[in-house]
């Protein structure tokens, strides 16, 4: 809960920029171990590791950046990837940057870096707009792609693939398969407000009004999230995808989400497409 604890303080200041995303659901997060966070964590931690395998032995330290996060998931998930493959010294030297356009998974995710005695920069910034000052080992996007208009998906990707090193690779995770009904999403709501309201029963200095107004923030953060349009149709859609913009996919994996439940709930979409490029 430490995560949802302090996300009670910082979304009233910091989730404006994000519609209530981060609240909504660190919030649905709320009670879950890591590992059940996400519907395909085993996949994509499987993955990194093995790009992380890869890197380890052609650059020190690797330069890791995570694009977009939710809480702290995808960075324990890469420390823990790397510690299966190089132990934790290994971990503690990857070069780590996590990029969000709202402030309130970076606050987050510092508070666990130093907790942990671990470096870890993170920037405010639309990645789309922004630059790394040195080429990147790893890029890792989980369900980014969504937030990004259609029509500029492509030059989205051309653009963070131009910040690889020759053998960098990106990792990207999306929804695919079918889209859930209206019964799951009511309850999906009706679950991150109560998880909402246990925190703020175990919370001080927390008044009528800001409660309301974290409640309609939820509530509009996951609106917008169960508007997200379904990215791909097929599995041949997303390889064209990510070949169109200058990206060579080294591997492709659609996994079956759909039985993988949250909190008793079948997930939005049955099915979320992983999958590992280079540069072209």
């Amino acid at each position: 809960m430490a995560n949802a604890e302090m996300c009670l303080q910082l979304a009233p200041r910091h989730c404006t920029a994000c519609h209530g995303f981060h609240l909504s659901a660190i919030m649905r997060r709320a009670t879950l171990p890591i590992d059940q966070r996400i519907g395909d964590f085993a996949e994509f931690q499987a993955a990194t590791s093995q790009v992380l395998a890869q890197a380890r032995s052609t650059s020190n330290p690797v330069r890791v950046i995570i694009g977009g996060t939710t809480d702290t998931g995808l960075y324990a998930g890469l420390l823990n990837a790397a510690v299966t493959v190089g132990g934790p010294g290994f971990a503690r030297s990857l070069d780590v940057t996590i990029i969000d356009r709202c402030q309130t998974p970076l606050e987050i995710c510092n508070s666990y870096a130093r907790e942990n005695d671990l470096h870890l920069t993170t920037i405010r910034a639309d990645m789309a707009e922004f630059q790394p000052d040195a080429p990147v080992g790893l890029i890792l996007m989980h369900g980014v792609l969504s937030f990004i208009p259609l029509t500029k998906r492509l030059s989205f990707l051309r653009h963070l693939g131009a910040w690889l090193t020759p053998d960098g690779r990106v990792i990207s995770s999306t929804q695919m398969g079918h889209r859930r009904g209206t019964t799951e999403r009511e309850a999906r709501v009706d679950q991150a407000l109560q998880n909402l309201k246990t925190v703020l029963a175990d919370s001080t200095g927390m008044d009528r009004t800001e409660s309301e107004l974290l409640e309609r923030q939820l509530k509009e953060g996951m609106l917008a999230r169960s508007q997200h349009a379904n990215l791909f149709n097929t599995e041949e859609d997303a390889i064209k995808f990510y070949e169109n913009a200058d990206l060579t996919v080294v591997s492709f994996t659609c996994i079956e989400t759909g039985k993988r439940t949250i909190h008793g709930l079948e997930r939005r979409y049955t099915q979320r497409g992983l999958a590992v490029c280079s540069r072209s």
